[in-house]
């Protein structure tokens, strides 16, 4: 049986994350996409919302707004990397790129990505769902 202790430790540890670590969140786009961001952006959205059991359930939306060097910059990085990861690849869709998130990653996982780069509004999206 758990130590309530260690629950109620686990459950405040989990919470604080969830509402403060904001870096560590910008960090998820990086470590999903093989992308690196450019060094100036604006934050529009960078938030974690939970459901479920001590926030077992969670999802985690970020949208960056960069100038029109910074965002030349985003996607000349995006150019040079491979368009593929462990979670996904990238996809070339009109006037943007999109990732699309590997399905084995959702079967072992419990998490899906989603991203994009609009090209006609200097916007990264992302979302992380973990189910």
């Amino acid at each position: 049986m758990i130590n309530n202790k260690l629950l109620y430790i686990f459950i405040i540890f989990w919470l604080i994350c969830l509402t403060g670590c904001d870096e560590r969140r910008l960090e998820l786009i990086q470590d999903y996409s093989g992308l690196q961001l450019p060094g100036k952006y604006q934050i529009l959205t960078n938030k974690t919302e939970s459901e479920g059991f001590a926030g077992a359930d969670f999802t985690v939306t970020i949208a960056l707004k960069f100038d029109d060097n910074e965002f030349k910059k985003l996607v000349n990085n995006l150019e040079k990397i491979k368009k593929s990861t462990q979670y996904g690849q990238w996809i070339k869709v009109k006037n943007k790129y999109e990732f699309r998130s590997n399905p084995a990653l959702l079967h072992s996982s419990g998490e899906t990505v989603e991203m994009d780069i609009d090209k006609t509004e200097n916007i990264l999206k992302f979302q992380l769902i973990h189910i």
